[in-house]
């Protein structure tokens, strides 16, 4: 392990991505180095793209491989502040079109409010790059996310024939009808890895049942996660409620799909458990390529087992275009007590919550004190409209150790002044 923004073992490298937290992984470089290592093919699965450096290394490539790019095509209601979709973003099509990558690039429009949300490439037939972030300036420098690069001809053949049902005419029909998936399983170096794909129905169903599987019987559980909203793992995560479970989740998402369901006690992490605290995220408002989600899709189990890739674990991914990979760390590559950083999630003892998905402890009481001046100097920042916004109020209070702002926050206000309530 070269450092806590990095894990390499055979066949496999994480790079891990954090501003706010100060772990800098070089994703962008990395990736362009990855693209311009193809000597034949490169096959492109991607919910958004619009960093410069990718769209200029796949337009150079493209004269000198095979390239073949499929796209989330959704628009209007599917996209921006009005989406339903828990992942917001601005069109991809313009950012393609103004590369000069039209003609190699393929939209892929999904039924109803789902989405094709997978984040690979495939390269040569030989190696695949995927991970939790897109390739846009807030998931490759301001998010939170982790990536991976997985050496393997057999997964890179899986991964290739995913990619060839999502560009496939109809595909969309997937999503309604369909056969049960099948994980790919492979060992990489001694970590064994199970893959999971979702372009089926009942695929997605699959990777539901596993992840709760995996946190059956479970004594310690870490997550680092945009959203939790699926209600089997919603059930399995309330069965554990008294284990040793703690985790970083953002906020903005969450009151997504927390409309109307606040008093759940599915919900519970979310409503002032002090184990469980909301990343210092901003909320999307559509201007440029500047989210800050705290982005990441994991799970580590019992020090043991780490779930992570592009599959948020919502109601709205089963029938999205996901993938998954759930890996058994302990006792092979890396000690037990540095498993947690394979995911992101450098934990240190006696220092929680210190990890890439969210600022530690000290920083954010500097951060706090900071932006309590702001209160006092510049109010106007602090103009909340009517309504309470308690979500996460009071376990942000307790890890901030600062008293809340009196004013309240309307929901939609994303004035970067305003985070210390809205978290």
């Amino acid at each position: 392990m070269a450092n806590a923004a990095t894990f390499s073992t055979k066949g496999l490298t994480f790079y891990l991505q954090s501003k706010r937290a100060k772990v800098d992984a070089n994703a962008v470089s990395h990736l362009v180095q990855f693209i311009q290592g193809a000597k034949h093919s490169l096959d492109v699965a991607i919910y958004d793209m619009k960093n410069p450096d990718v769209l200029k290394a796949l337009k150079k490539m493209s004269s000198k491989v095979q390239l073949h790019i499929a796209y989330d095509g959704g628009t209007g209601s599917k996209v921006g502040g009005g989406s339903t979709t828990v992942d917001p973003k601005v069109g991809t099509a313009k950012a393609i079109m103004d590369a000069g990558l039209t003609k190699f690039a393929h939209p892929v429009i999904e039924k109803g409010r789902h989405l094709m949300h997978d984040k690979f490439i495939v390269r040569d037939g030989a190696s695949v790059w995927t991970g939790s972030g897109n390739f846009t300036n807030g998931g490759l420098l301001l998010q939170d996310n982790n990536f991976f690069i997985i050496d393997s001809p057999v997964v890179a053949a899986a991964y290739a024939k995913t990619f060839g049902d999502i560009a496939a005419p109809g595909h969309a029909a997937s999503h309604t009808k369909g056969v049960t998936g099948v994980p790919i399983k492979v060992k990489l170096g001694n970590i064994p890895v199970s893959i999971f794909f979702s372009t089926q129905v009942t695929e997605a169903e699959g990777i539901e049942s596993e992840v709760q599987a995996r946190l059956k019987g479970a004594k310690k559980i870490r997550i680092i996660a945009m959203l939790i909203s699926d209600k089997g793992i919603l059930a399995s995560l309330l069965a554990l409620k008294n284990k040793d479970i703690k985790g970083v989740i953002d906020p903005h998402e969450m009151k997504q799909v927390m409309k109307n369901k606040a008093g759940d006690p599915s919900f519970w992490f979310a409503n002032g458990d002090k184990r469980f605290v909301a990343a210092p995220s901003h909320a999307f408002n559509g201007k440029g390529d500047k989210n800050d989600f705290m982005h990441n899709k994991v799970m580590i189990i019992d020090g043991k087992v780490v779930i992570t890739g592009s599959y948020n674990f919502s109601e709205n991914a089963e029938l999205n275009d996901e993938n998954i990979s759930i890996g058994r760390f302990h006792g092979h590559s890396i000690r037990p007590d540095s498993y947690p950083r394979v995911a992101g999630y450098p934990e240190q003892p006696g220092d929680w919550p210190i990890h890439p998905g969210c600022l530690g402890e000290r920083t954010w009481q500097i951060q706090a004190r900071r932006e309590s001046s702001l209160a006092r100097t510049r109010p106007h920042l602090y103009a909340g409209r009517s309504g309470r916004d308690s979500f996460f109020r009071k376990p942000i209070a307790r890890v901030f150790g600062t008293r809340r702002l009196g004013r309240p926050l309307g929901q939609g206000h994303n004035r970067a002044a305003q985070v210390l309530s809205a978290r």
